[in-house]
């Protein structure tokens, strides 16, 4: 007996040796148990039926589908795990999660309904509502995500129940400019229905657009109901609500430029973000995942003023796009890329129609500095900041620009970059590209635009302009068959119009990394190429054919699945 006892004590003892040399927080023994909700970018509401792939870290693959309420539970353990998902009439989207740092993690997936990238209205509908904020929006049940109607909306006075689809829309008084440095006027939106919590949008400033909320509401029964009498969003502006110590924390990193890949296509930009959301500075306790133009579109309000000019929501779209594509290439933190706050770029995802048309306007185009993607630097007012009155810049971090038109104006913010009032007030006769280069290009910082997107005259881009800055390639639609492909090679079809010339083939995954790349001679007429795809892990890639002579390009998705 006495040795039976001896033996299981030291059993024990070397157990708990083992457990004690078991790593903390990451390696062997970490796991990270990660609830997907996956929901429509434009209403909130479930996406049934979609299906996450996973990848594990050691390659093999598997697949979840998401309950009625569009959520499933996945446990990662031992590493990075890379997951794809797709649905029915969604556009697909990647993104990855690691274990190690936290042991739950909350990953809502937002996909866009194929071919949704229009403004809810046009520009000229509007300017018919200077002085008008337009609140409009979704509320879904927090539980089911399904559309709640008969909710009571209430803000300024004014009252709307939702229908049946769960929408709403009320129409507040709202200043059509803005004096410079003043703050426009909020407003705290309330919305109550029996057996729900009542939930509050507070902090919502009144800047004339129009705007698409989503709002989830607890069943009074749901444990998270019960902790709190109402539950509270209070929503930020860069603009307004920035402190200093925020820019320092902003600014404070010191990780170098990713390293150039020689040749065409050497920079690219990330298809999807990880956004940190409930935030404390960069510290995050759940994640919002989408495409990069959804988060630039429904973001730049966060950062910029809605009514400015186009021209000036145009030069902040590409900053905000640029910023955020460099956290992806540089994460906050393993499970989330960027931090939704003033501590790093602000996003409440309410969206406004004109910001929509400027990230539209500019998709895809970014500032680069020494071969990779620039984390653009920009600040309400950069005048005297260290130049002198009427000069933008500090001399010591960022040169002197000659900034009249904003002399005579108090410094707000760092001087570097993109004065945000400038730009405003450069709007008024000049194109976004001439600001971004007014105030980036003396920093050494360039605009990358892709070959799909052309250079506006000014007049064609002044606000009010119906130009969205695009031109069509004149060579035909590059073809990739199969798609999504599960075997070990696709076909490429590409017509030229022209007389036969060099070319490459780049194929990106969706994280922007070049994974294949080769040079061909292109024939005029139709051209069929094969590429290699048995060493394809599953996932979203982009293949694209650049013309060597006049770098005009094609590019289309392809879907790996093993």
């Amino acid at each position: 007996m006495l040795k039976t006892r001896l033996l299981l004590f030291a059993i024990l003892l070397l157990f708990g040796r083992l457990q004690a040399q078991q790593p903390t927080g990451s390696g062997a023994g970490s796991s990270a148990n990660i609830t997907f909700v996956v929901r429509n970018e434009s209403t909130g509401f479930a996406v049934p039926g979609a299906v996450v792939q996973v990848t594990a870290p050691n390659g093999k693959t598997s697949k979840l589908t998401t309950a009625a309420n569009g959520k499933l539970l996945f446990t990662a353990v031992n590493g990075k795990y890379l997951f794809t998902i797709t649905a029915n009439g969604y556009d697909p989207i990647e993104t990855y999660f690691a274990s190690g740092e936290e042991t739950n993690i909350e990953a809502n997936i937002n996909l866009d309904p194929v071919g949704n990238n229009a403004p809810p209205v046009s520009e000229q509908q509007l300017r018919t509502n200077v002085n008008q904020a337009i609140i409009s929006g979704y509320v879904r049940d927090a539980a089911a995500n399904q559309p709640l109607a008969g909710v009571q909306a209430s803000a300024g006075g004014k009252t709307v129940i939702t229908d049946s689809k769960g929408f709403f829309s009320i129409q507040l008084s709202a200043a059509s400019t803005i004096a410079d440095g003043a703050v426009p006027e909020k407003a705290t939106i309330r919305f109550t229905k029996a057996g729900y919590a009542p939930h509050s949008i507070q902090n919502f400033y009144l800047i004339p657009d129009t705007y698409t909320l989503k709002v989830a509401m607890s069943p009074a029964n749901n444990v998270r109901a019960q902790q709190v009498t109402e539950e509270t969003e209070i929503q930020e502006h860069g603009l307004f609500d920035r402190k200093e110590t925020d820019e320092q924390l902003r600014y404070n990193e010191t990780a170098e430029p990713q390293a150039r890949v020689e040749g065409i296509m050497a920079i690219t930009v990330p298809a999807s973000i990880r956004v940190g959301t409930h935030c404390s500075c960069t510290s995050c306790s759940s994640v919002q995942v989408m495409s990069l133009e959804k988060y630039v579109q429904t973001g730049l309000n966060d950062e910029w003023i809605a009514s400015w000019g186009a021209a000036s929501l145009r030069a902040g779209a590409v900053a905000y796009r640029s910023y955020g594509a460099y956290y992806v290439k540089h994460p906050v933190k393993s499970n989330f890329d960027i931090a939704a706050t003033t501590c790093n770029q602000v996003w409440d995802g309410d969206g406004s129609s004109s910001c929509t048309s400027a990230a539209n306007a500019t998709a895809k185009v970014v500032l680069i500095k020494s071969g990779a993607i620039y984390r653009a630097e920009y600040s309400a007012e950069n005048n005297n900041a260290g130049c002198g009155n009427g000069y933008s810049g500090t001399r010591t971090t960022w040169p002197c620009i000659k900034d009249e038109r904003c002399a005579g104006r108090a410094t707000s913010g760092h001087g570097r970059g993109m004065c945000q009032w400038g730009s405003s007030f450069w709007a008024r006769d000049k194109t976004y590209t001439w600001i971004l280069n007014h105030y980036y290009q003396p920093g050494g910082v360039s605009i990358q635009t892709p070959a799909s997107v052309a250079t506006t005259t000014e007049f064609e881009e002044k606000e009010g302009s119906a130009s969205d800055d695009r031109t069509t390639d004149a060579n035909g639609a590059l073809k990739v068959t199969p798609n999504p492909v599960t075997g070990s090679s696709v076909t490429i079809e590409y017509k030229l119009d022209v007389v036969s010339q060099p070319a490459s083939i780049v194929v990106t995954n969706n994280y922007g990394n070049v994974v294949q790349q080769r040079s061909v001679i292109l024939q005029q007429g139709v051209n069929r190429l094969t590429i290699p795809t048995g060493g394809f892990k599953t996932g979203i890639y982009n293949i694209t054919i650049r013309l060597s002579a006049t770098g005009k390009s094609k590019s289309s998705k392809l879907i790996v699945v093993k």
